[in-house]
């Protein structure tokens, strides 16, 4: 018995063990499970604490935070002041004052799902500048990848301000962007990024985006806090809202989930708290807000209301009022079970929303309402980069750790493209067609990435430190225009391809390894020795010197006394004095007999004015083409030195926007330079209304025209080798050909420069030029730069700008220059009252500002804050860009009105359903 008893205790105790042992695991499973999957809940999440230099956990939700180092590039952190530090999460922001947009890159990012995206902003006086005011508020836009989203607006520096947009991810990364509108350096608190299941929020998709106006958990406890992750999985923000006098907040302890296919899905704690009318026999719950109440953005207005029973057994029953209107009419709620009215189209516009729940007389329960949402549709921007140029432009940036605020879409939004890359807007997908990369510390070879862009056509990779061979490819790109490899450390031969292609302005000046096509290069000449490389210097001597004779010798034979009566009459003796210290004058282009001039011009009958030269007359040459003849006064001011300057520069540049010579004419005091003709006649001629057309009229035109006249001037800067300084930049020395483009003419007072020591030219003779357009700093000091052409020309953008000459007769009858009157009326009156009243079209203010802006930097009197012409260039093009949207929304505006208010007649019941249903 006592073995038996021991026997059946041992079993007892081993069934014991083994069903707690059971437990114990099924314990430890559920706990396994529970932590796995509070770990796994965020999963997803992106949260950055901007300005911090720590990673953390947030102990209130539990969400860790990290810095935001890994998601931008640009900005500075800063602390907000200590009277405002009261929050321990917005403690820390970053400023972005070095830029006009500046990014953060969300990823990874799973493309074509939904996520809610959120930005909060605390200004707490940071600077120590107490900007933020209701008079004056701190402002700058936010945009979501290309879309704009909100203009962010802070009135108070101590309290905290969030956006809040839901969106579909259009690739594997999404970019918040904040942009300077020049109201207050752009700043950013937290960043927070929440995926959400595909089936909630139907109203999102591919083309559509949501504004988050309002989201109110509506009757809850009083003093209760926002709702808000681990209640909401994801983590939306759930605003109390109570209101005693005219509602009663009922509860219950019930528990209330959704199901995983409800489009809205609120969380449990929101659906258990409720509102109903104080007054138990009133059935109306009434209420309102406009659209300035709320911050509402747009008319596409969307909004869910949310309800649930919480009394067994009841049939309440409730009819939904807008603006005296049906919205919807006999809806019951469910019992414990979260639903919502929700509109699968917007509202109809209106400036006041007034709504009404009424019972509809079913049932003598009084109205409720458990929460509410109110949001914004945006339409995406279909506009983006092409994948190509977007991809090569990347690899680039990543390759070469470009620094500067590359991140987002490069070439949308339109009017803020990244720094230094400039786009074409025909098509969508945008192409990149410039790239300037100049001065940008890259290092390493040229990168196969830049062969990429099909449609490009400026690229400039000058001044940097790159090395290795230039890529053949290169060559094979059809549109490009103008290769600038200046100053870097190139080596090899450059390629047939760029060599052979026509159109083609490729400057490789200042590359000392670099060899021209079809000689040999390094290691062979380096092995030769000193003896060898001065018997060929020798060899090569005598040869030309037997050459030169033997051609001096068939001139003279062939010309027999006709040198000796030249000689004679001392007509070439000016000729030889120059000689004696200048190069014989280049032979490409045609030399002029003045018989031959006298022909062309039919005895110089039309003349088409006069410059400091002397007069110029029209021709016509054998095959039609029309000319331009400039001969030499005898009264002019310039001579023989202004004249072989102008047709040695001539004759060693091209470019589209600099007047051609055709030839010239040396025959003793006969001294002529022959152009194409220019039909349109100089730019001061339309200005001054001398010349009638409509090349001025409008502001675009006018841009066009400064914009050519700037690509030749940056041409004679950065691509001549040695560069040139033209010395009289003038609107009269600016010639328009008959289709309006631009060029740069009268190069006889032209200067090179070292591009290596390019600051000033020290001892430039005296001071030329023409009043009006000559740089104070030159004038004063002797001192010529190229930043003197740049001075001239801001003047010029201000002609465009005003119409006005660049001495203005003042009211006291003084003259002073034109910078000074725009300056002075600018400090007095509205930029309006400066623009051209010829100006017949209308025209983008911000663009105007913007060329003006630029005007006044070009006349900084110190030239080292004016900016190079490379820069006025690329400047002048966003004026345009700016001035192209402008129009082209000035002349759809009325149709897409139109498209409005008709879809808006609809029937709005139609667009209307109850939810999870």
């Amino acid at each position: 018995m006592l073995a038996m008893g021991i026997s059946n205790a041992r079993i007892f105790f081993l069934f014991y063990s083994s069903k707690m042992l059971f437990w114990l695991f099924l314990l430890l499973e559920i706990i396994a499970v529970a932590k796995v999957r509070s770990q796994t809940s965020t999963q997803g999440f992106i949260s950055i604490d901007c300005g911090s230099s720590t990673n953390y956990t947030d102990d209130t939700t539990g969400i860790p935070y990290v810095t935001d180092y890994p998601f931008t590039d640009d900005g500075v952190n800063s602390q907000v002041a200590f009277e405002y530090s009261w929050s321990s999460q917005l403690t820390t922001l970053r400023s972005f004052p070095n830029a006009t947009r500046s990014c953060y890159a969300l990823k990874p990012v799973i493309k074509s799902s939904k996520y809610l995206l959120r930005g909060t902003f605390k200004y707490g006086n940071y600077d120590g500048l107490n900007r933020a005011s209701t008079v004056k508020p701190l402002q700058f836009d936010l945009y979501f990848d290309a879309n704009f989203w909100q203009t962010v607006s802070i009135t108070d520096p101590s309290s905290y301000f969030r956006y809040e947009v839901l969106a579909v991810a259009m690739a594997d990364s999404v970019s918040v962007c904040l942009v300077n509108t020049g109201s207050g350096t752009p700043f950013i608190s937290v960043l927070e990024f929440r995926p959400l299941p595909d089936v909630m929020y139907p109203a999102v998709s591919a083309t559509q985006f949501l504004i988050t106006n309002m989201r109110l958990n509506i009757g809850p406890p009083l003093n209760s806090a926002s709702v808000r992750y681990p209640d909401d999985p994801y983590d939306r923000l759930w605003k109390p809202w109570t209101d005693s006098d005219a509602f009663t907040e009922i509860t219950t302890a019930e528990s209330i989930e959704s199901s995983t296919n409800d489009h809205f899905q609120p969380p449990s704690i929101v659906m258990q708290s409720a509102a109903t009318p104080s007054d138990d026999s009133s059935t109306v719950m009434e209420f309102w807000w406009d659209h300035s109440f709320f911050g509402l953005t747009g008319d596409s207005v969307y909004v869910n209301f949310f309800f649930t029973e919480f009394t067994p057994n009841t049939a309440r029953t409730l009819n939904i009022y807008l603006n005296a209107g049906i919205w919807y009419s006999n809806y019951t709620p469910s019992y414990l079970t979260p639903d919502c009215i929700y509109n699968t189209g917007p509202n109809v516009p209106s400036e006041e929303y007034h709504w009404a729940i009424n019972s509809s007389g079913l049932s003598n329960l009084p109205p409720i309402l458990n929460a509410e949402e109110v949001f914004t549709a945006m339409q995406f921007n279909p506009l983006v980069t092409n994948t190509d140029d977007a991809d090569a432009i990347n690899a680039i940036k990543e390759l070469y750790r470009v620094k500067r605020s590359w991140i987002g879409d490069p070439c949308v939004p339109q009017q803020y493209p990244w720094d230094g890359v400039n786009c074409s807007y025909g098509t969508n997908p945008a192409r990149i067609i410039s790239i300037n990369l100049s001065s940008s510390a890259l290092s390493g070879s040229i990168s196969s990435s830049f062969a990429m862009f099909a449609a490009i056509k400026y690229l400039d990779l000058s001044y940097n430190n790159l090395t290795g061979s230039i890529p053949d490819a290169l060559g094979a790109l059809s549109s490009l225009q103008i290769l600038n490899l200046t100053g870097n450390n190139l080596t090899g031969t450059i390629p047939s391809s760029l060599l052979q292609k026509q159109n083609l302005v490729f400057s490789h000046g200042s590359n000392p390894n670099l060899c021209p096509g079809g000689t040999s290069c390094g290691g062979e000449k380096k092995k030769h020795s000193s003896v060898a490389i001065i018997a060929v210097v020798c060899v090569v001597s005598v040869v030309l010197l037997i050459v030169a004779i033997f051609i001096v010798w068939t001139v003279i034979k062939k010309r027999g006394t006709s040198m000796t009566t030249y000689s004679e009459q001392n007509v070439a003796q000016p000729m030889i004095e120059n000689n004696a210290q200048e190069s014989p004058l280049p032979i490409e282009n045609r030399v002029f007999t003045y018989k031959e001039l006298e022909r062309v011009t039919n005895y110089f009958k039309k003349q088409l004015g006069k410059g400091g030269f002397g007069p110029v007359f029209h021709g016509y040459l054998k095959n039609d083409v029309q000319i331009a003849v400039k001969m030499l006064s005898q009264s002019s001011s310039q001579g023989m030195k202004e004249f072989r300057a102008e047709i040695q520069n001539l004759t060693r540049i091209h470019h589209k926007n600099l007047v051609s010579l055709l030839g010239y004419c040396m025959e003793g005091d006969k001294l002529a330079l022959v152009y194409e003709y220019m039909p349109q006649g100089t730019l001061q001629d339309h200005l001054t209304g001398k010349f009638h057309s409509e090349a001025t009229y409008s502001w675009a035109r006018r841009l066009n025209i400064a914009i050519g006249a700037a690509q030749g001037l940056e041409y004679l800067h950065t691509a001549c080798n040695p560069p040139l300084i033209h010395r009289d930049v003038k609107s009269s020395n600016i010639l328009l050909s008959e289709s309006l483009v631009a060029k740069v003419a009268d190069f006889g007072l032209s200067k090179s420069f070292n591009m290596d020591n390019h600051t000033h030219i020290p001892n430039a003779s005296a001071v030329v030029g023409t009043p009006g357009y000559i740089d104070p700093e030159y004038s004063s000091s002797n001192q010529i730069s190229e930043k003197s052409d740049v001075y001239s020309f801001g003047v010029i953008i201000l002609e465009l700008v005003t119409g006005r000459p660049p001495v203005v007769r003042a009211m006291n009858s003084n003259a002073i220059s034109l910078v000074q009157w725009v300056r002075q009326r600018l400090a007095k009156e509205d930029i309006e009252n400066i623009i051209d009243r010829n100006l017949r079209m209308g025209h983008d203010i911000n663009s105007i500002w913007k060329a003006v802006d630029l005007a006044l930097r070009c006349t900084e009197l110190d030239h080292r804050q004016r900016p190079t012409m490379a820069r006025v260039v690329k400047e002048l093009n966003e004026s345009l860009e700016l001035e192209c949207a402008y129009s082209e929304g000035f002349t759809t505006g009325g149709s897409q009105t139109d498209t409005i208010s008709v879809a808006f007649e609809v029937e709005p019941p139609s667009f209307f359903a109850p939810g999870a249903r």
